[in-house]
């Protein structure tokens, strides 16, 4: 479970000041083109990457079945997003566009799922996402 609360939020706040908020019905085609860039950057990304069109119907249903999702926006434009099971006290999705990565909206992102689950949650990341894996380590 993580409940690195003060680790996380010593470390947010310095580099990028974006806004988080929760997502609107016209965020959602974006929410679909952020994950699908982060997701086939990473380290562990699948070699059958589902495609921006089956990640977009997977937001439609993961929000039917209780998915609470959040928005980073910088400049008025999406740039990250955070997806959290709140009944099940799961961080389930956190992705931010490569071409920004390492300015801190993550850390940003990660805060907010603090903030909304102050009891604890749970994550995972695969063990092949090396770069996932040292941004939670980081975070605490």
């Amino acid at each position: 479970m993580f409940d690195g609360i003060s680790n996380c939020a010593h470390r947010v706040g310095m580099k990028a000041a974006v806004d988080i908020g929760p997502a609107r019905i016209n965020d959602l085609d974006t929410v679909a083109l952020v994950w699908h860039s982060s997701a086939s950057a990473a380290d562990d990304a699948p070699p059958q990457m589902s495609s921006v069109e089956e990640l977009r119907a997977r937001v439609d249903a993961e929000l039917a079945g209780g998915w609470t999702l959040f928005v980073a926006s910088l400049d008025e434009k999406i740039v990250g997003m955070l997806a959290l099971k709140k009944t099940e006290r799961v961080l389930d999705q956190l992705y931010v566009l490569p071409s920004i990565q390492g300015r801190n909206i993550g850390a940003q992102l990660l805060k907010r799922a603090v903030d909304e689950m102050p009891d604890g949650f749970t994550l995972r990341t695969a063990s092949a996402n090396a770069g996932g894996r040292a941004f939670y380590e980081r975070m605490g």
